[in-house]
């Protein structure tokens, strides 16, 4: 249950981002917007961290390490950048949605490579998914 409450502050999260994101985007470049994230992202994060976990922090192995560099190209390159630049081009409204995508291709790679298997609730939210993001791109 505790793991549902924090995916439900997560999404909170994402929304507040691309609410922040669109305002701020509209005076300046969606790249500063990233940097500007990116620097205020890095020091809280660091710091709440350090402050919890800082013993486990400091003591990863180079795997883990290669893999959590790896899952921060992804999100702030291939996320966070790009969702900048899709919400000071087409809102928050239209590109929210879209990026709200993500859990079909998290789901295809869990299935894929880590060899999860879908249950029939996965099956159904995908679908969801793929509709609502058919529906958002028909506009």
């Amino acid at each position: 249950m505790l793991g549902i409450l924090f995916a439900l502050c997560a999404a909170v999260g994402f929304g507040a981002t691309a609410f922040f994101a669109r305002l701020s985007v509209q005076h300046m470049r969606p790249t500063t917007g990233v940097i500007v994230s990116l620097v205020v992202g890095v020091i809280c994060t660091s710091v709440f961290v350090l402050a919890i976990d800082g013993a486990e922090a400091l003591s990863l192995t180079w795997t883990q390490l290669a893999l959590l560099l790896l899952a921060g190209f992804a999100s702030f390159v291939g996320g966070r950048l790009l969702n900048f630049v899709a919400v000071s081009k087409i809102g928050v409204a239209r590109s929210s949605p879209v990026v709200g995508a993500s859990p079909l291709f998290a789901v295809t790679l869990a299935i894929l490579l880590l060899g999860e298997t879908p249950n029939p609730t996965v099956a159904v939210g995908t679908i969801s998914i793929i509709t609502g993001v058919v529906v958002v791109l028909s506009k």
